[in-house]
């Protein structure tokens, strides 16, 4: 609780005065202009889809569907891995109109959150028996704060009741994400538990919209909006257990979560990828006996876009 009050007060220390600046700035150069509006403060309330491209945690389920595809009876259950990319979204947005041209916008978006689990067993690719031989199975999860953010618009009207807008702005991202997988093949198990702390970065988004006003007061709004976004360096604890013939260890580490790939002697073979916990990036493979190579620092990928549909209200 500590950790996320933190959070929200260094995301409103940096984004108000911002905003708050630009918008007192812009109101004193845009002052003859702006005295001409009927309404200067406006609420938009929108929702629909969105896409998030959520990153390394659907690049190691992709892994592992490289290598037990001939170890199941259907790859059904390998896609049922990967953590929903496309979600409802909704957004709250005040907008100052500096002019008839120009405004600011201070919105907040929903909260991500998504959990996949998964569960399936594994049969022996050389044998006709219809009896597993091993399951695998997967707990994950992705979680990202409600964001907020500052936009710019520009409006370009279209006709005395259509207006097309063009934004573009930055906003405050918090996330963190967990997995729990439990491997057994045989006589051998491959188990992994990791989790990190949350992680914040600033993205941008750009967008258009169209707008159609059914009143002075009411508008509908069509929005289409881009959005770059990426959170790495990820703070992590982590519990392995191996005895995956030739690779058997086992320890608890803290440090940054890394995902790795395997090329030689993986869990099911060549191609695995998955996530480990070092203090340092390891150069080459992991250890002497084990053929893991780090792809780098773990990345949730907040990147995405999103088409929303809405109501504009003119408050004052």
């Amino acid at each position: 609780m500590r950790f996320r009050k933190a959070a929200f007060y260094s995301a409103a220390s940096l984004l108000l005065p911002t905003f708050i600046s630009v918008l007192s700035l812009s109101s004193f150069v845009l002052a003859d202009d702006s005295s001409k509006l009927s309404h200067k403060l406006s609420l938009r309330l929108s929702g629909g889809l969105g896409f998030v491209t959520v990153g390394d945690i659907n690049t190691s389920f992709k892994g592992w569907a490289r290598t037990l595809p001939s170890r199941t009876t259907t790859d059904t259950e390998l896609r049922a891995m990967l953590i929903d990319c496309w979600s409802m979204t909704w957004e709250a947005e005040l907008r100052f109109d500096l002019s008839r041209q120009f405004a600011l916008g201070l919105a907040l978006s929903n909260s991500f959150h998504q959990t996949k689990i998964s569960n399936f067993p594994l049969y022996d690719p050389a044998s006709n028996d219809t009896t597993p031989v091993g399951a695998f199975a997967s707990d994950a999860s992705v979680d990202v704060r409600s964001p907020i953010r500052i936009s710019a618009y520009y409006t370009l009207p279209l006709s005395q009741k259509t207006n097309l807008l063009f934004g573009m702005g930055i906003g405050y991202y918090s996330g963190k994400i967990q997995e729990a997988l439990d491997l057994e093949y045989f006589a051998g198990w491959h188990r992994s538990a990791w989790q990190t702390e949350w992680v914040s970065a600033l993205g941008f988004h750009g967008g258009v919209s169209f707008e159609y006003l059914l009143s002075k007061r009411f508008s509908l709004i069509l929005n289409a909006q881009l959005r770059r976004t990426v959170l790495t360096n990820f703070p992590a604890t982590m519990n392995l257990d191996t005895n995956m013939v030739p690779s058997t260890f086992y320890f608890d580490e803290s440090g940054i979560l890394y995902l790795a790939r395997w090329d030689e002697d993986g869990p099911m073979g060549p191609g695995t990828q998955e996530f480990y916990v070092w203090t340092t990036e390891p150069l080459g493979r992991v250890g002497g006996m084990f053929g893991a190579r780090s792809q780098g620092k773990a990345v949730l990928d907040l990147s995405g876009l999103s088409f929303t549909f809405g109501i504009r209200i003119a408050l004052f």
